[in-house]
């Protein structure tokens, strides 16, 4: 527990006006009209936050100047919003009070019994109330049932003869709870495993890389999932929030797309990207947030080590640059009459000559050259 930090009405107002930010960009005009606020008294605070990097000007599309908010603005306004505060701008702006919202507080006079829990609910102004009566009252038992058995277990203690209150309190952010809901995000949560755990929280280190070679390969982000085709190879694989067992990805393909969306779930999922040139050399690469642990450095020199897993790994990479050496003639049959049937077919027999071969770094390092 910590002391409640007291808010002046300066901080309310900038407060107010990066939460109507938050919604997107607002011009001046807009900011009035929704605030309040005198014209003088909204520039001095306009510019008192671009001052401190908290909101900055930027231009819609029809060319008119307007103000939204910062990076910076946003963790400021995280931290700074509590029930106490947030309470305070639902307040100025007219949201809707409902007092003693389940009728439980109420019932104690009508049957002459302590209960000792009230439920006062204020929602924005613009939204329907998504919490009935029953969904409020069975919040209320839920807490006394969890308290009580708390009590019983003996992992707190009640004591009959003090007094005061204690202020329990929801915040819900409108959007982002209806997306949970269409996505099921307590479901995942209540069903994620201990090794997905792992990976959530950087516990595990491993090394898996999805190699993705091929022409006209695409990565998207559809309904959460990372999506990855290969429309030639007739190829789908997809991967779900947290479900990706791969540490990092490798393409060794020469036409194809990423959205910017995938990219950012790959960041998110700390897993780093790869792309490689026709001839095999590495031609780019993204980089997780933080370096490489020592752990993971560690596990990279004993996978070194171990001969067998060693030659597997040089023999995926010496097998996907071949096959992206065809992929490039292929490609480049398609402009130019140089015999392609024949590179292939000399392409295949090298396949079988090398999977007849004892396999050793020696004799895979004739085929790296």
């Amino acid at each position: 527990a910590q002391n409640w930090p007291k808010s002046t009405d300066k901080e309310q107002n900038r407060a107010r006006i990066l939460r109507l930010l938050g919604t997107g960009p607002k011009r001046f005009t807009d900011l009035i009209n929704e605030t309040r606020f005198s014209p003088r008294g909204l520039t001095t605070m306009l510019k008192d936050l671009e001052g401190h990097h908290k909101i900055e000007k930027t231009t819609l599309q029809n060319g008119k100047e307007a103000y939204r908010a910062t990076k910076s603005g946003e963790t400021w306004l995280m931290k700074y919003i509590g029930i106490v505060a947030l309470a305070n701008l639902l307040r100025d702006e007219g949201a809707d009070y409902y007092e003693d919202r389940s009728s439980m507080h109420g019932f104690k006079y009508f049957y002459e019994m302590p209960w000792g829990v009230q439920d006062d609910m204020m929602v924005d102004k613009n939204l329907e109330n998504p919490i009935t009566k029953e969904t409020a009252a069975e919040l209320q038992k839920l807490l006394y049932r969890l308290i009580k058995k708390d009590f019983k277990d003996k992992k707190i203690n009640l004591d009959p003869t003090k007094n005061g209150n204690i202020l329990l309190g929801f915040m819900i952010d409108y959007s982002e709870l209806v997306k949970s809901i269409l996505e099921n995000s307590l479901e995942y949560r209540e069903s994620i495993s201990e090794k997905e755990l792992d990976i959530l929280t950087g516990e595990e280190t491993k090394m898996n890389p999805l190699l993705i070679s091929g022409f006209g390969t695409s990565i998207n982000v559809d309904r959460r999932k990372l999506i990855v085709t290969n429309r030639l190879k007739n190829q789908r694989l997809e991967f779900s929030p947290h479900k990706i067992d791969h540490d990092s990805i490798i393409i060794d393909g020469h036409t194809g797309n990423i959205t910017f969306e995938s990219m950012r779930w790959l960041m998110k999922h700390n897993i780093h990207l790869t792309l490689l040139n026709w001839d095999g050399k590495l031609l780019a690469a993204t980089l997780p947030e933080a370096p490489l642990s020592g752990k993971l450095r560690i596990k990279q020199y004993q996978k070194y080590q171990d001969d067998t897993i060693r030659l597997k790994i040089a023999e995926k990479i010496v097998q996907s640059k071949i096959q992206s050496s065809l992929n490039l003639l292929s490609e480049l049959a398609k402009f130019y009459d140089f015999g392609y049937t024949k590179a292939e077919k000399s392409f295949q027999n090298e396949r079988q000559l090398f999977a007849k071969s004892e396999p050793s770094l020696n004799n895979l390092m004739t085929y790296e050259g």
